[in-house]
């Protein structure tokens, strides 16, 4: 019998057009976002644009994460005392706009109990880092919106994509109540911002960036279809997750200035997870030192903070290396990298016995202690 022939006489036989195919990866699975809505391909110029603009997108967002740490390492949030979305953009143009803003941020705990006394040119400093760190929101909501109305008008945007983009506004507009929420904890009974509201924000920002840099990364990549290892989809879950983890114990540890608590590196005051508050590292015997080394974290009148390194050994002998501790001084001991060596083998490994023998009373570990 002789084949059929794909062709009729006068017409073509109809091609069908399919569904995007699905792929999986390590990391997700999920459908080709490089079709339009009958299933055919997108032309490269609309990929293009599309991948400008998240891209574009991921790069501010990068920009924002990075200035909001500078805000926070600055003490710059609490600079603007009210959250206006639209006319917040605009800052204070003239000298009596500039005294408005600042007598607003005197009547915060934050300028009464911190940065009395700050002149009215180091307010515009903090002012300025809170003010770019908001404008870089604004700048983001925009650079979004816009361009998203222009390429859904003209077709650039595939129906698989469109949900997931209309997602994404909403966890920027979520992002912006929660700054402001996080702001508010500062502004009646605290002179700093709630570190769990700081958590929450920079997660956010952190989850932000990731589901941009991923319908970046899944626009138009089509692959080829095959099974991946269940061991390795959860090793590379394990590591997102811990390093997620990671990240958000930094931003608690950024909003308690836990940093000065443990001052020694890489141990963490000669051991690894004890907890010198709760009395286990206070334990006398031979071959723990006493802390060598004071640091005097002295606040100055114009709300900067200079540390003072005095050494005990020298101060102990020669009055001129000693320090009259002030009101409001910070005091942090600290071990030489040879004495948390030291403790940290001591405390670890069995020379109880031997050290019994020659156990004497020291002073051990570190310690912040506020003078009263």
């Amino acid at each position: 019998m002789s084949r059929p022939n794909m062709r009729q006489r006068g017409r073509e036989a109809p091609v069908e057009l399919t569904r995007p195919n699905r792929y999986q990866t390590v990391m997700s699975s999920t459908v080709v976002l490089a079709a339009n809505a009958t299933g055919t391909a997108l032309p490269a110029r609309k990929l293009r644009a599309l991948r400008i603009w998240l891209g574009a997108l991921a790069t501010l967002i990068v920009v924002m994460i990075l200035v909001g740490g500078a805000t926070r390492l600055t003490e710059s949030g609490l600079s603007i005392t009210e959250w206006k979305p639209v006319l917040g953009a605009i800052p204070p143009l003239t000298e009596a706009e500039w005294h408005e803003a600042f007598e607003a941020y005197k009547q915060i705990p934050q300028y009464t109990e911190v940065n009395r006394g700050m002149s009215l040119e180091d307010f515009k400093t903090i002012y300025w880092w809170e003010w770019t760190h908001r404008f870089l929101g604004r700048l983001i909501g925009a650079v979004f919106l816009l361009p998203f109305l222009a390429l859904w008008i003209a077709g650039y945007i595939p129906r698989t994509l469109l949900p997931r983009l209309l997602g994404l506004f909403l966890l920027g507009g979520i992002q912006g109540a929660i700054g402001w929420y996080m702001v508010m904890s500062g502004l009646v009974d605290r002179v700093s911002v709630s570190q769990y509201r700081l958590m929450a924000h920079f997660g956010i920002a952190l989850v932000i960036l990731a589901y941009t840099l991923w319908l970046l990364f899944g626009l138009g990549r089509e692959r080829a279809r095959f099974a991946a290892s269940p061991a390795s989809a959860w090793i590379a879950w394990g590591v997102l997750a811990l390093i997620f983890v990671q990240m958000l114990a930094g931003a608690l540890v950024a909003g308690l200035d836990a940093g000065l608590g443990f001052n020694t590196w890489p141990l963490i005051n000669g051991a690894f997870g004890q907890n010198n508050l709760a009395g286990n590292l206070i334990q006398p015997g031979i071959g723990q030192p006493s802390p060598r080394l004071l640091t005097v974290v002295r606040r100055m009148p114009d709300g900067c903070q200079v540390p003072i390194l005095v050494d005990l050994h020298r101060a102990l002998v020669d009055p001129s290396e000693r320090i009259l501790v002030q009101a409001g001084d910070v005091l942090v001991l600290q071990e030489t990298p040879c004495q948390a060596m030291v403790r940290y083998f001591t405390q670890n490994f069995e020379f109880t016995g031997i050290f019994t023998l020659f156990r004497h009373r020291d002073a051990l570990g570190a310690a912040a202690v506020v003078a009263p």
